[in-house]
């Protein structure tokens, strides 16, 4: 469970950097690759959700959020890390 709080924190500590990167007219976007199922850390996103808004994104208008779950199975990252890259 710290590995997750330390990854979103070091996530949310970067993201100024990765948003001035983007493109001028392009939403910065992030995308989650979650090995367990929305059920088991459902509460891990919200609050990452919530760091985003104290730190003035706006989700869908700021910056898009988006969230793929392995639901237990690690053979389904590959396809999922494909997915979200297109």
């Amino acid at each position: 469970m710290w590995l997750i709080g330390f990854v979103l924190t070091a996530g949310l500590a970067l993201l100024p950097l990765v948003a001035q990167a983007q493109a001028p007219g392009k939403t910065p976007r992030i995308e989650v690759l979650e090995g367990s199922s929305a059920n088991d850390h459902r509460a891990c996103v919200q609050f990452l959700r919530r760091g985003l808004n104290e730190l003035g994104y706006m989700e869908g208008r700021t910056v898009m959020l988006e969230v793929r779950w392995a639901e237990g199975r690690s053979d389904v990252f590959p396809n999922l890390a494909a997915s979200s890259s297109s």
